[in-house]
């Protein structure tokens, strides 16, 4: 479905200029949007990115080995729902037709996401206990559905995954400065233009 001949034109390395020890965020967008997302770094690594060849829709997935949070990202055209709590819903009632044994299924509002998670305690006779957030947003004609998930997840995480979430924000790739690799400087987070 998706090409990896666009892929850095659709990952615009996203540094933003901040006072202390925060490392900057990530910006990811697709070629066609007119915004750019910006995710917080931490320490994750990316893994993947693929980019439809229309430049219209992308994926991207990273890890952190320090934390052990996969995230993952699907960027596309809305087409079968209009608002992030549609999409939610719409794309729950597909996944859970694909999941069995799974426990503690909650849905909510982060911001402006719209949220879904649950617990995936075992995968066959494997103790996994794998937590699962899926966060919604729709913007400007694109839905966005990030992915959030650890294997062997403790209560005591979750705090890590809903700051995770509500970190992340879009910005006018208008106001996205080139920076010194080649990436994009989005202004530091809250101020405004």
């Amino acid at each position: 479905m998706f090409e990896a001949g666009l892929l850095l034109v659709a990952a615009r390395a996203a540094m933003l200029i901040a006072a202390g020890d925060a490392p900057p965020p990530m910006g990811l967008t697709v070629p066609k949007a007119a915004w750019v997302m910006r995710v917080p770094a931490g320490a994750f690594e990316m893994k993947q990115q693929q980019v439809k060849p229309d430049g219209t829709a992308a994926y991207f997935m990273m890890s952190d080995a320090t934390t052990h949070l996969n995230l993952s990202f699907f960027i596309e055209p809305i087409k079968d729902c209009a608002t992030a709590v549609a999409c939610r819903d719409w794309a729950w009632k597909a996944e859970q037709t694909r999941l069995s044994g799974i426990e503690g299924v909650r849905e909510s509002e982060i911001g402006d996401a719209a949220v879904v998670e649950w617990l995936q305690p075992r995968l066959g006779k494997l103790k996994i206990d794998q937590k699962n957030l899926h966060a919604y947003w729709v913007k400007e004609g694109y839905w966005i559905d990030a992915h959030v998930s650890k294997v062997a997840y403790q209560e005591s995480d979750r705090e890590r995954f809903i700051e995770l979430i509500r970190a992340i924000d879009f910005v006018p790739k208008s106001d996205v400065a080139p920076g010194p690799k080649g990436g994009d400087v989005p202004p530091p987070h809250g101020n405004s233009m």
